[in-house]
């Protein structure tokens, strides 16, 4: 199978979320990658309407999201990377768990449209583009972005999105994969550029070394629709030398593989009688390197997953980031429809399973937090404290030759973590006999900075070194007066027209405003008694919101430009406006006390 990508930004963005019709609901957490299994912070995760960032070690969760009870698809985006996002079934009761790679957008190299031309990246992935092929008549620089990605490495197939797909005679079967690669295509400007009505272009993907002596003549073509989580089966591609070649005429994910009946089959993985809970697992056709499917097993021990009929299927847990490591522990054979459950009993690689609790520095439970244990390199995924602070979290040996794992665990009420203690790997259930405390000052009092930037980015840099703690992009430049630093939080305005609440340590989205137009900026905003107030000299008025949810409190209407930041007394907010009016404004009504005519623009900040 060989996967292209050409995303078209436009159409992901203004493509709303699928409503599910089920009515389902469940809690689904996870990891966030780039290439190379680093976590990557700062991530849009969305589901049927729900969104959340992931965190400074990429994780996020979404409680209670809206499901269908058939397939459904997770949609990963930032900015720098191309979209993608992972096709899943909800799998039988618990939390469940996912991961998604995103993969950074590289140029390969530019072309002339009204020329057109060919551009070949590093891996040997080829675009070629007539002349006069893009749309609305476009003559100039077409960019060219592309990654290749070798389905036959865990690393590469970790980034495919699903292989659940509909053929031309409208059946549901899965693919197997022979290559791919993602492409997309911009302006001089970076924006997105597409086909012309009836142009196409020619796509040549390399096929891995270890596939090239069974790659079929022909093969179908497949795009990915993202509303579905399926590929649909488009046109055909030729094998030429060691690529398959084939013509495309619009830009989305693009996918040359073979079809084979397929079902979704419940499956339920056990050692000695308890779950393998929480562990990533690849399903692997037996005796082949090629993958047929990867899933993360819910707090139970079940996934959900899509398998190819009358198949020898070898399962391997492995790591969801570095994915260099694996492990084999089991076989078995698929059939030709869904049975209720296949049970894997006794399935054991080396383990340990940890039972405990977490507080704060008060000896309060910890109830919004995670641990996750850490062999070497290999994180496993995230498990979120209940109600009490209590949770039981396991790790698996996927090198063989490890002693032991390390808890980490996360305080995200006030953004600490530690390093717990560390636990045998001695296959049995160890119970901590004292909670982890997570305790200690929090990260912004002890030297870091804060600055937005005409790059449209904020950044989180360290103050004694200058390294990049964390950055968050926006829709705008992040211009005019400072930002905020408030109860672990950090406050500023972009002129996306958006004023945003950052997690101060890792830079996840707590909550934004859209506040309409902010084309000359945002005024640095203020606290006082939990209240944020801020303005921008486009928004014509004054907003106090609530520091913690973002809930707005109340607007004053400065019938006019606002030129500077408020300051706040006992029981009013001053605020000058470019009109000239010095204004007193109550706190708790929004209402206006007084007003002084100063006679020309105020911008200076009063105090």
């Amino acid at each position: 199978m060989i996967l292209f990508q050409f995303c078209n930004k436009d159409d992901h963005e203004s493509t709303p979320d699928p409503t599910p019709p089920s009515g389902l609901t469940k809690t689904i957490s996870g990891l966030i990658f780039s290439q190379g299994g680093n976590p990557l912070s700062g991530a849009e995760v969305r589901i049927n309407g729900v969104q959340t960032t992931s965190d400074s070690e990429g994780i996020f969760r979404i409680k209670d999201a809206p499901l269908s009870d058939g397939i459904n698809y997770l949609r990963v985006s930032k900015a720098g990377y191309f979209d993608n996002g992972k096709s899943f079934h909800p799998a039988q009761g618990g939390e469940m768990s996912l991961s998604v790679t995103l993969n950074p957008r590289q140029l390969a190299g530019t072309i002339n449209a009204g020329a057109g031309g060919e551009v070949t990246d590093g891996d040997g992935l080829k675009v070629t583009l007539n002349p006069n092929s893009i749309a609305d008549g476009y003559q100039g620089e077409v960019r060219i972005y592309t990654n290749y990605v070798d389905p036959t490495t865990v690393e590469g197939f970790l980034e495919i999105p699903g292989l659940q797909a509909v053929s031309a005679a409208n059946e549901s079967g899965v693919l197997r994969s022979f290559g791919m690669g993602q492409i997309e295509l911009e302006d001089a400007n970076g924006n997105p550029l597409n086909m012309a009505a009836g142009a196409t272009a020619e796509l040549s993907i390399p096929v891995p070394v270890s596939l090239t002596g069974i790659a079929e003549p022909t093969i179908p073509l497949w795009f990915f629709d993202e509303d579905q989580g399926l590929w649909i089966e488009e046109g055909q591609a030729s094998l030429s030398g060691n690529a398959y070649v084939g013509e495309v005429a619009h830009f989305t994910w693009w996918n040359a593989d073979l079809f084979e009946c397929g079902y979704v089959q419940s499956i339920k993985l056990t050692c000695g009688g308890e779950p393998l809970a929480n562990v990533t697992v690849k399903f692997q056709y037996e005796g082949m390197t090629v993958p047929a499917g990867i899933a993360t097993t819910n707090s139970e021990g079940y996934v959900s997953q899509a398998v190819p009929c009358n198949e020898a299927m070898e399962i391997f847990a492995i790591d969801p980031g570095i994915s260099q490591e694996s492990l084999s522990i089991g076989v078995f054979e698929t059939g030709s429809t869904q049975e209720p459950l296949i049970d894997l009993s006794d399935i054991c690689p080396p383990y340990t399973t940890v039972e405990g609790s977490a507080v704060n520095g008060q000896g309060n439970a910890v109830t919004n937090g995670y641990v996750y244990l850490r062999i070497g390199s290999y994180q496993t995924a995230p498990v979120f404290f209940d109600a009490q602070g209590a949770f039981e979290i396991s790790a698996y040996d996927l090198s063989g030759n490890a002693e032991s794992a390390q808890i980490v665990a996360w305080d995200l009420e006030n953004f600490i973590t530690v390093d717990g203690p560390e636990i045998p790997l001695n296959n049995a259930s160890n119970v901590l006999a004292q909670p982890i405390i997570i305790a200690g000052e929090t990260a912004q009092p002890e030297g870091l900075i804060y600055v937005g930037c005409d790059n449209d980015v904020f950044y989180c840099l360290d103050a004694e070194t200058g390294e990049e703690v964390w950055s968050y992009q926006t829709g705008g430049e992040v211009r005019g007066g400072a930002s905020l630093y408030y109860d672990n939080k950090v406050y500023f305005g972009s002129r996306d027209g958006n004023f945003y609440c950052l997690n101060a340590a890792d830079g996840s989205v707590i909550w934004s405003k859209d506040v309409g137009n902010s084309s000359t900026g945002f005024n640095a905003p203020i606290e006082s008694e939990g209240v944020i107030y801020f303005s921008s000299n486009s928004s014509d008025g004054l907003h106090a919101v609530n520091a913690e949810t973002g809930d707005l409190l109340w607007f004053f209407n400065a019938m006019g430009d606002v030129g500077s930041s408020p300051v706040a007394g006992p029981d009013v907010v001053y605020s000058g406006q470019s009109s000239g009016a010095m204004r007193a404004i109550d706190k708790d009504s929004g209402n206006e006390v007084w007003e002084y005519a100063a006679g020309s623009s105020i911008g200076s900040h009063p105090c």
